[in-house]
């Protein structure tokens, strides 16, 4: 048996890869398959056989569910062989990781959430989705249009209140940052306006 291991991703190349997958599944488009005679990890299969070992008895467990078991083990094991001290830190590494992205997408959606119930949904999206562009294009405008709908203030206030929310007055060069967030927001509403 010939094993295949896929190339490592960089934390930036899998957060793109898991945001396209996720706009795939929200546009109803269906994952793309792994081949056919590819082994597939079943979460339940293995938590079922992991809990009866707990237990000390695997009467119960079915037959394949054991079986299930021993061949991801096997394909662990491999890997170890294959690349000594790998597994050890991929592991570690992507548990946290894939952890840390977890979170961000239950507090993205309780976030996405709040702002739909507090009457500011839209523009919180739209902020979001310019936080995750490539350029970051018009995030600071959305972020001040979301600080304006949710706490009823003008342009202006908005401005300020992000800049005293970044916690400084001035940027590491000694611009201020006020200014800049107001240049931006200029930039970005002539932008919108001339498409």
């Amino acid at each position: 048996m010939i094993v295949k291991i896929p190339p490592l991703m960089n934390p930036t190349a899998f957060e793109a890869a898991w945001r396209e997958a996720n706009k795939k599944a929200a546009a109803g488009e269906a994952p793309s398959k792994p081949p056919a005679d590819a082994f597939h990890f079943d979460a339940e299969r293995l938590l079922n056989v992991m809990r009866a070992l707990e237990a000390g008895d695997i009467s119960d467990c079915k037959a394949s569910d054991v079986k299930h078991a021993i061949e991801a083990m096997t394909h662990v094991f491999l890997l170890a062989d294959l690349v000594p001290e790998f597994l050890d830190g991929f592991m570690d590494v992507a548990t946290r990781h894939f952890a840390a992205m977890h979170r961000k997408a239950i507090i993205g959606e309780m976030a996405q959430k709040r702002a739909d119930a507090e009457g500011f949904g839209q523009e919180w999206k739209a902020a979001i989705e310019a936080g995750n562009s490539p350029r970051k294009t018009d995030y600071m405008a959305r972020m001040v249009a979301v600080m304006m709908k949710a706490e009823g203030l003008n342009q202006e206030q908005a401005i300020r209140k992000i800049a005293e929310q970044s916690g400084r007055g001035k940027d590491a060069t000694g611009k201020d940052v006020i200014g800049n967030i107001r240049k931006t927001v200029t930039r970005a509403k002539k932008r919108l306006r001339s498409k």
